[in-house]
């Protein structure tokens, strides 16, 4: 794992919002499922309606057993559904989009990067930098016995250099040159300065990236970057709470940090006046929070599905086509209107029983085989008027199209 979590954001498409909104390699492969087979269904249908002039009659529209008061209000209210739906999904999909990202519930992982530090004199004194090293636990530090062989002590010497801003002459440590082991974990460290003079110490203690500016009074980076700021007197020990916020493509990662002072001199360590001792306790653990996208393409189809399933209330208000023709607007509301349709279509069956009939008093001399059959051909009459499809039955036994 790298020193840096920061880095420059990556071109891929798989680190794109994009690719993350549509929920990842199985979020694309729906995708492509359903755009395959809602082509290969609308090739069939036109070609199909293009081939056979039945199906072209019922895609157009046949008899309707309803009045007209309740056909137009049923159309009205078809097409107020469809505008809903339309209306609801581009909303979603601009919330695709554009929402920002929202945060996963924070979670804690092992802190193995170093912090960058800054530190400046409050007056014109200079600091001259010793050393600096890392140790694996602040209870391994021993400053008597700083300079000899241990196996938990790393140098970070190479990590250091001076940089001049608004804060004059200051040293900076940059956490990305530690050189301390990758899987250590929270840890001490200890930096010593040499000063002529007794004076504060300001320490700044940050993340190294190209957004941070080191060289202002205050330094600060991104909103997500907070520096953590203590002034210590002639050294002294503070600890840091680090937070972590991962960006949606998973480019980078803000880190902030806070400070707290625990002991404002190092009387118990020093060893030599002009010496300036500093200890930093990092912790073993860090809160992170991670982006991800606040409207995925599931939530879409969840939104969409839940909408359609307002279509229960259309057949309430207008029926179930044949399943169940009569529905509220029928009962409840042109009551007149559409029991006159259905008086009228009862006496349009009627009149074709009566000719049917007479057709079958000449074929069958038996009366009560005849009214038999008078009664089957009501009942399929009706059935096929209000409750069961009969076109594709009726075309099929005519033609041989199909």
């Amino acid at each position: 794992m790298s020193d840096s979590i920061g880095s420059v954001g990556s071109d891929r498409f798989i680190d794109s919002k994009l690719f993350k909104v549509l929920g990842g390699y199985e979020g694309l492969c729906a995708i492509t499922i359903a755009m395959i087979f809602v082509a290969f269904i609308i090739i069939i249908f036109i070609v199909r309606i293009i081939q056979y002039p039945h199906l072209r009659q019922q895609v157009i529209g046949g008899s309707s057993t309803q009045s007209i008061h309740t056909r137009i209000l049923k159309a009205v209210v078809f097409f107020l559904f469809i505008a809903g739906l339309v209306a609801l999904t581009i909303y979603n999909i601009y919330k695709m989009i554009h929402d920002p990202p929202k945060l996963l519930p924070a979670t804690f992982e092992p802190n193995t990067l170093s912090p960058s530090m800054l530190f400046c004199p409050s007056t014109e004194t200079e600091l001259q930098f010793i050393s600096a090293y890392y140790y694996d636990n602040f209870d391994g530090f021993d400053a008597l016995e700083l300079f000899r062989n241990n196996n938990n002590v790393y140098t970070l010497n190479n990590g250091f250099k001076i940089i001049k801003g608004n804060n004059g002459q200051c040293h900076f440590f940059d956490g990305t040159l530690s050189m301390k082991p990758k899987d250590a974990t929270g840890g001490y460290y200890n930096i010593q300065f040499q000063s002529n003079s007794s004076s504060n110490i300001v320490i700044f203690i940050g993340d190294t990236d190209d957004k941070m500016d080191w060289t202002l009074l205050i330094p600060e980076g991104n909103v997500y970057n907070e520096v953590g700021i203590e002034i210590l007197n002639d050294g002294g020990i503070l600890q840091y709470t680090e937070s972590r916020r991962q960006v949606l493509d998973g480019s980078y990662t803000y880190r902030s940090f806070q400070t707290s002072i625990i002991k404002d001199t190092f009387d118990i360590y020093k060893v030599d006046e002009q010496i300036i001792s500093i200890g930093v306790i990092a912790p073993k653990r860090v809160i992170k929070e991670v982006e991800v996208p606040s409207f995925k393409l599931a939530d879409l189809f969840s939104s969409i599905g839940g909408y359609l399933s307002m279509w229960v209330v259309v057949g309430f208000l207008f029926g179930g086509s044949k399943a169940n023709p009569f529905g509220f607007v029928t009962r409840f509301i042109f009551i007149k209107q559409d029991r006159a349709k259905l008086l009228k279509e009862l006496e349009k069956m009627n009149a074709d029983r009566n000719a049917k009939i007479n057709t079958l008093e000449k074929e069958v001399d038996s009366a009560t085989e005849t009214n038999n059959l008078n009664d089957k051909d009501i009942l399929k009459n009706l059935l096929a008027k209000y409750y069961v499809n009969m076109e594709f039955y009726e075309h099929a036994v005519k033609s041989l199209d199909v």
